[in-house]
């Protein structure tokens, strides 16, 4: 008798934390999705360029040809602006990538 309840407790505990780790990164996306570009953290820029048609229906951003591109000062608000007001994959990929440009993450 001893045996199977350490298993079944066994067993509880590993669904528990299997279901913790699970939990933790969709909170994660759910955090990102609601800051705002310009305070997003790094690895919420990332995410949301890597994974945004995932969350909101449109293309993948990497479809938009944004590599090398560069902003001048005033274009990343600009794009966001016109990804809340239009809800377009396009002008919320472009903010996304514009504030990673200017947070030095290389694209």
């Amino acid at each position: 008798m001893v045996p199977v309840f350490v298993a079944v407790l066994f067993s509880l505990a590993i669904n528990t934390d299997a279901a913790r780790l699970l939990d933790e990164p969709l909170r994660a996306v759910d955090d990102c999705l609601e800051t705002h570009h310009k305070n997003m953290q790094s690895d919420c820029l990332i995410e949301m360029f890597d994974d945004y048609h995932k969350y909101k229906s449109g293309d993948a951003c990497s479809t938009f040809g944004l590599t090398g591109t560069t902003y001048a000062a005033g274009d990343c608000i600009k794009h966001y602006t016109r990804c809340i007001a239009k809800d377009k994959t396009k002008f919320c990929c472009t903010s996304i990538h514009c504030y990673g440009v200017k947070m030095g993450l290389g694209w």
